[in-house]
This record gives structure tokens, C-alpha cells and sequence, in this order.
């Protein structure tokens, strides 16, 4: 949640006055600057978007990051329980994707998991899973980024 609101933060008022000097930049150091942001607006977009209207309501860009978004704000908060509870055997499997596509083939391994056993999921498959979520298990907020930068 941190780092969607560093974005957020980024993405304001501070943003357009730090883009007077940004026009000064040239060449590729420009375009990578550039790129990057896109890349931070297209993930705030989408958790903005999601937020509004609803993961349904997404492409299947914004749907990963928003749903990866999603299941570290409830596993941070109040544990996977509360996430299955929102979005029933198809969140974890939508989340399964997701984590899979960043890299964190272990905490899609465990959504899988989860989502077969449902409603019967084993405690010890929640607690690792949630763990791994909570602290970010072979992802991080540049894996999120640099998938959507080759995605969008």
C-alpha cells in the first residue's frame, strides 16, 4: 500500500512542476524518463480505476497489477481470509496469474492451492501464502514495473 501511495503522491501537483525541468532532458536519458512514468501512471491508473469501478471493469494489464495490489492489502490488514471472502475461488486464481507473471511463482504455487481447496483450504497453506505475500516473496513493486513496462 506504500507504494501506491508514493505514486499517488508522485503523480500530483509535485509532478507537473518537476516537468518544467524534465523538458530540458534530451535524447534517450528523456525517453527512459518518460517510459517510467508511463509505466507508474498506467499502475496507478489501474488501481485508481479498479478502486472506482471495479476489477470487472479492467483490461487484463490493469485486472494483474490491481489484483496483486488487492491481495497485499488484505493479507497486510486482515489476512488472505479476508481477500477469499471479497473475491470467492476466482481471486485467487486471477492472483495466481498475476503473482506468476511477476515472478513469484511461490506464492502462485499457494493461491493455487488455496483455490482448489476452497472452501476447505488448510490453514498451514493460508498462513505460508499469506507470509509470503506480506513480505513481497520473490517480487517486488520494480517486478510489477518492469511486466507492465514490456506489457503495455
Amino acid at each position: 500500500m506504500g507504494k501506491i501511495l508514493h505514486i499517488s503522491i508522485c503523480m500530483g501537483k509535485s509532478l507537473t512542476s518537476k516537468l518544467s525541468s524534465f523538458a530540458l532532458l534530451t535524447g534517450s536519458y528523456r525517453a527512459s524518463l518518460i517510459r517510467t512514468l508511463d509505466v507508474l501512471m498506467d499502475i496507478d491508473n489501474a488501481v485508481s480505476a479498479g478502486d472506482k469501478d471495479g476489477i470487472e471493469s479492467l483490461s487484463k494489464l490493469q485486472s494483474m497489477i490491481y489484483i496483486i495490489a488487492e491481495t497485499e492489502i488484505w493479507c497486510d490488514m486482515d489476512g488472505i481470509d479476508t481477500f477469499i471472502d471479497k473475491y470467492g475461488k476466482d481471486g485467487p486464481l486471477k492472483a495466481a496469474d498475476a503473482y506468476l507473471a511477476v515472478g513469484a511463482s511461490e506464492i502462485a504455487t499457494g493461491l493455487g492451492a488455496i483455490a482448489s481447496k476452497l472452501p476447505n483450504a488448510d490453514e498451514a497453506t493460508l498462513d505460508k501464502t499469506n507470509s509470503f505475500i506480506t513480505v513481497r516473496y520473490n517480487y517486488n513493486y520494480e517486478s510489477i514495473k518492469k511486466y507492465v513496462e514490456t506489457n503495455i
